[in-house]
């Protein structure tokens, strides 16, 4: 974990060298490093550094997260910790993260900025099994480059026909 001093604190490079993280244990030891000195300003400014401009809520949610939590990691934690996974609700991380949601989004609503950004940090960490499989189809498709893998070709059907007759029945054999 990058080490900040009470003089100094880190550089987003050196956040950026332990993103996305990979463990809960990763989390923890991130939220002891947030805890100490102005390490919250340093993580503030590198999730803005993602962003250009505002863009929609979504957009911007789902940028933040891939630049967090990496994919595992998002199949092991939620919101409120339901399921025995880790909570999120109370960590000093996800604070800073709904924050640069709310400051990086575009609303058109006149709802609460703060709980629209939360209610779609919540929905997109409910919906990481929609990612995953998504990245397992990416992968599959790249180390799977034959094409009759995945498809079933069509080979078309060629069929003759045949003049079949009774046998009671006289065939000219002048008639084409």
């Amino acid at each position: 974990m990058p080490e900040g001093n009470s003089t100094t604190s880190v550089s987003i490079e050196s956040i950026r060298e332990i993103m996305p993280l990979n463990s809960t244990e990763a989390l923890v030891d991130f939220e002891v490093f947030l805890e100490k000195n102005n390490n919250k300003k340093a993580f503030e400014k590198f999730l803005a550094s993602f962003v250009l401009l505002k863009k929609p809520l979504r957009e911007i949610t789902m940028l933040l997260i891939e630049k967090v939590f990496s994919l595992y990691l998002q199949t092991q934690v939620n919101y409120s910790g339901a399921g025995g996974k880790h909570p999120l609700k109370s960590l000093c991380s996800t604070q800073v993260l709904i924050k640069s949601i709310v400051d990086h989004s575009l609303f058109d609503t006149t709802e609460d900025p703060a709980t629209l950004a939360c209610a779609e940090f919540r929905y997109q960490m409910q919906h990481v099994c929609d990612r995953v499989r998504t990245s397992e189809r990416r992968q599959s498709a790249t180390t799977n480059r034959n094409p009759t893998s995945r498809k079933k070709l069509r080979v078309p059907l060629k069929v003759e026909f045949l003049n079949v007759h009774d046998d009671d029945e006289e065939v000219d054999k002048d008639a084409p």
